[in-house]
């Protein structure tokens, strides 16, 4: 697995999105760069098989649908805690690019709120 390069276009525009998440840290594991708020991981960028992808959080449950579409895989080591991939090209939807990190992060960040905590 190669490191990504900063100055890689498709990196910069998953940074981008990324970027605009609230309370999000960027990070750097694996050799590739990924997104997390506080120590949970909701995103990931890699190339895998020689192609750019992105590693998001969709739940178990949520795989399925996806995975009828053949541009989503499994993510490698972490598919059965409900991780997909998708592959970046030249003709990546960028809204739908957005509107799955959001919804990670979303589904990250209730997974990790405190259960039966006060409230405010």
């Amino acid at each position: 697995m190669a490191a990504m390069s900063g100055e890689d276009k498709t990196l910069k525009r998953v940074r981008e999105i990324c970027l605009k998440i609230p309370d999000m840290t960027e990070t750097s594991s694996w050799g590739h760069a990924n997104w997390r708020v506080g120590k949970k991981l909701f995103a990931a960028f890699d190339e895998f098989k020689g192609r750019k992808t992105l590693s998001f959080f969709t739940g178990v449950a949520g795989q399925d649908d996806l995975l009828a579409d053949r541009r989503f895989a499994l993510s490698p080591y972490t598919d059965h805690h409900g991780w997909l991939c998708l592959q970046l090209d030249r003709d990546t939807d960028w809204t739908e690019v957005r509107a799955l990190i959001v919804r990670s992060h979303a589904l990250v960040t209730a997974a990790a709120a405190p259960k039966g905590g006060a409230t405010a």
